[in-house]
Parts: C-alpha cells; structure tokens; sequence
C-alpha cells in the first residue's frame, strides 16, 4: 500500500512557510520605520520657533507670569565709557557698535522690538521700544557691558544717550530700565505702584528679593525695604511711582 507523504516533505508546505517568514519580516520592518519617524517629528518639535516678523505682535515682558530674578549682589556697572550713537534695525555688539556704559535708549522714529542677551549679569532687555500704537514704553535705561548682542527689530532707528548723572536722592519715581539703590535711588521703605494705565514687571534683588506683576494680571502696590547696592528692574511698563512708607 503506498504511503502518504508526510505534510513537511509536500511543496505547499514550504511555500507557506516562506510567505510567513517574509509577512513577519515586513512587519518587523514597518515597525522600525514607524519608531523613526515617530523619533524625528519629537525632535523637530525641540527646535527653536522663528520670531515673528510682527513686531508689535511679541510683547516684550509677559504681563500673565513672573520674571525670573537673575541679578544678584555681585552686579557691577561697568566703567561709563558710554559715547552717543544712533543706530538702525539690527544686531549690534557691545565694545564694537556701541561702547560700554550706562545709556538711556529711545525710538528716533516708529517703534519695535528692543532685545540684548550676554549682559552676564541677569539684566538683559526684552522691551517694546516706543508707543505709537500704544504698547511699549518710551525709552529703556540700563548699562551695556562688553560683549553684550543688542538687536533692534521692526524700528528704524533708536538712540543711545549716555546717562551723565544720576539722582542717589530720588525718592519718587522710576522708568523702565536698571537701577541701583544708592545711585538712582534713596535706600529706604518704599510703597510701589505702576504709571497709571501700566502693567509689567517689578524686581529687586540684593539685601531683599521682590519679583511681582504690578498692574493687571497682578498687584497694584509692593511695599518694599531696600539698602544701597540693591539692584531694581522695571520692565514691561513705562515706569513705577514712589512713596516712603510711614
């Protein structure tokens, strides 16, 4: 009687076989390219966004959060070497473009965004220069130190004044910009609320450490005790007024 071959000795076995080695091959393969593809659209989602051409469309400071207080006791002024200088749209080096000192910056004309990174001591600028529609505030006083990426971005032109004097006797008000208790302001107790109409961001650091958003979104009085050296930061707003504490 003749036997009947057994079913691994038949072809149609064999081709089953190699169809399934070749549908699980393909599956392993469709999963490696799913996880790189997976892997490459998480890190095109890490890269940095493109700033808008707009610039009154970015406000300078965030009136909804805080701003991190990163000057410390250590900030010094660097030698005032400041020379008056106009400048155009940009970006502009600190020591090269402009010399180093204390400077009170204003719109010549329009008005746009005003940045600087790598001041090293925590008092970069990131302020919308002039108010032609409103926003922004009208000049920004604070020290350039060497090295320091200044860029204006959408306004034609700003100036840089040097800072020639400084009122250690002031006592009521301050505009936006850096300033040093003991150099533009009497070491005291003080009662602190913003221009009228204004919100921004109000900073102190040093012997006392104050980080508050005065105006919506906010608070509308600080009161605050400062000694000579502190370090204070007003931003986002055109300026703040004083009053001693009794």
């Amino acid at each position: 009687m003749k036997q009947k071959k057994k079913f691994y000795k038949r072809w149609w076995f064999w081709v089953l076989v190699v169809i399934l080695i070749g549908a699980i091959g393909s599956g392993i393969g469709n999963q490696g390219t799913d996880d790189s593809s997976t892997s490459k659209v998480q890190k095109s989602s890490s890269s940095k966004v493109e700033k808008t051409s707009s610039a009154k469309s970015s406000s300078a400071k965030s009136s909804s959060s805080k701003q991190s207080t990163s000057a410390s006791s250590k900030y010094s002024a660097p030698a005032n070497t400041a020379k008056e200088v106009t400048l155009n749209t940009g970006e502009w080096t600190v020591g090269t473009d402009i010399q180093p000192g204390r400077y009170t910056i204003t719109p010549v004309s329009g008005s746009g965004n005003l940045t600087s990174t790598g001041s090293g001591q925590g008092m970069d600028i990131n302020e919308i220069l002039g108010q032609d529609d409103g926003m922004g505030v009208a000049s920004v006083t604070t020290d350039l130190v060497r090295g320091e990426k200044v860029e204006l971005d959408g306004i034609p032109q700003a100036k840089f004044s040097p800072v020639v004097s400084r009122n250690s006797a002031n006592t009521s008000a301050l505009s936006t910009g850096t300033w040093i208790v003991g150099k533009d302001l009497k070491a005291g107790r003080y009662n602190v609320s913003p221009d009228s109409g204004q919100s921004g961001n109000f900073t102190v650091d040093g012997s006392t450490s104050v980080n508050e958003i005065l105006g919506d979104g906010g608070t509308n009085k600080v009161t605050m005790t400062v000694k000579n050296g502190d370090v204070i930061n007003v931003s986002g707003m055109t300026g703040v007024q004083l009053s001693p504490y009794n």
